[in-house]
């Protein structure tokens, strides 16, 4: 995983898996990437993904993402493109 800050506890992710990281394995190495950020370091984690992979998306729904239109951010505003979904995991309250 790898994250880039857009604001001050926002922040995007983008993941890569090798083959021998998938399914459960993936999920629980991902849960320890967000737990280790959240509440330390973020409030918001997001991500634009390609409805062409529907094996991300299935791993950010595990994670707690939840689909929406748009990200605001540090003053800017975030929309999926054509043929992607924007999933957003939000600090637990």
């Amino acid at each position: 995983m790898a994250f880039e800050q857009t604001a001050e506890r926002d922040w995007q992710v983008a993941t890569m898996f090798a083959p021998s990281c998938r399914g459960k394995r993936a999920v629980q190495v991902g849960r320890e990437m967000f737990d280790y950020m959240m509440p330390k370091w973020a409030d918001l984690i997001f991500g634009s993904i390609s409805t062409k992979l529907p094996h991300a998306i299935w791993f950010y729904r595990q994670l707690g993402g939840i689909q929406i239109p748009c990200v605001e951010s540090g003053g800017a505003e975030w929309y999926p493109q054509d043929g992607e979904v924007l999933l957003a995991m939000r600090k637990p309250n």
